[in-house]
């Protein structure tokens, strides 16, 4: 089954264009898994399924270690799955036993753990802050942006908590400036493109294009709303009776990251195999992304260990807008014992 998305129509070609075709890559390689199916044992042993809301650079070790066996050299089965409707559909298929892991935001997961939609526990983080906020060009403010729209992936998706709390950091009520769902980065860049929206948060792997589509304006590195973007969540059955596996995925991934750093030529072909997108997007997205002066240290590191000071603040932000999180802690949402905290 594809995944809904809908085209703005661009009022020029050149660069919108190129979205446009990096959106209609990204979408025709996308599929979508059943969310009341359970991951069953395999010849490898238990069967992991990771859990995506779309395909992304930051995505790449888990791309390596598939497609170089790094997982399978670990006596596991690992795969991942792309799932479709947004960040309710996804944690509902991790509720329900479609998936066992899941790639997302500190922020999304805080939501769904206070609202117990999800059980389990955070493991493990590939990415830390890499939000730029892209404007529209002209804007070069956040106090312009009241009365305009902002563009987001869905619902409680992670770039519209971060938005929002980034408005409110500036003393701007989110009511002030409304939101409408514009799906995958590459559609909320094209969104920005034709002023159908006038401000999106996307991942800085993706900077090159956002600075021609749209200005930046605050950088991830910049930014006072510190939260981790990319974290990998365990169902209750993994962190109780599997314990061993993830600390074999963990090890596996933080293999697959220091061959991306030795080898980043050859791992844009692994990214460009697993998102759909384009050899040279996934080029620049790894070199942005590798790059220590713009990153932060959780960022792809060898250890995959867990920023808990970033999660914290995550979790205090949803304290703030989720009366169900009020008696939440973070060991209520995170195990440090699989990953660890250092670097």
């Amino acid at each position: 089954m594809a995944i809904e998305a809908k085209y703005v129509t661009p009022k020029k070609s050149g660069p919108v264009r190129t979205i446009l075709l990096f959106a209609a890559t990204l979408l025709s390689a996308s599929g979508c898994s059943p969310s009341g199916t359970a991951p069953e044992a395999s010849d490898q042993g238990f069967k992991i399924v990771i859990g995506e809301l779309s395909s992304a650079v930051s995505h790449t070790p888990i791309y390596v270690g598939i497609q170089h066996g790094l997982f399978r050299k670990a006596g596991l089965d690992v795969s991942l799955q792309q799932l479709s409707g947004g960040t309710p559909a996804a944690m509902a298929a991790l509720a329900t036993g479609g998936v066992n892991m899941m790639y997302a935001s500190s922020s999304e997961f805080s939501l769904y753990y206070a609202k117990k939609v999800i059980s389990g526990k955070i493991v493990a983080q590939t990415a830390d802050s890499t939000f730029d906020v892209v404007v529209r060009k002209g804007l070069s403010s956040f106090e312009q942006l009241k009365g305009k729209m902002l563009g987001i992936s869905g619902a409680n998706g992670a770039d519209q908590i971060y938005l929002e709390a980034l408005l409110r950091h500036y003393g701007i009520s989110p009511k002030d400036v409304p939101s409408i769902t514009s799906g995958s980065p590459a559609n909320r860049l094209t969104a920005l493109s034709t002023d159908a929206v006038q401000a999106i948060a996307v991942s800085n792997a993706y900077r090159d294009i956002s600075s021609e589509l749209g200005s930046i304006l605050l950088t991830s590195h910049d930014s006072p709303i510190q939260i981790p973007g990319g974290l990998l969540f365990a169902n209750t059955d993994l962190i109780i009776n599997h314990r061993e596996e993830l600390k074999q995925l963990v090890k596996a991934l933080g293999e697959a990251t220091a061959w991306i750093r030795a080898n980043p030529a050859a791992a844009a072909t692994n990214c460009a195999n697993g998102t759909g997108i384009s050899l040279e997007t996934c080029e620049k997205g790894i070199a942005a992304l590798s790059d220590k002066a713009t990153n932060s240290d959780y960022t792809w590191s060898s250890t995959f260990a867990i920023n808990t000071k970033g999660v914290e603040t995550a979790l205090e932000l949803e304290k703030a807008r989720t009366p169900e999180a009020a008696g939440l802690t973070l060991a209520d949402l995170v195990d440090t014992s699989i990953a660890g905290t250092t670097l």
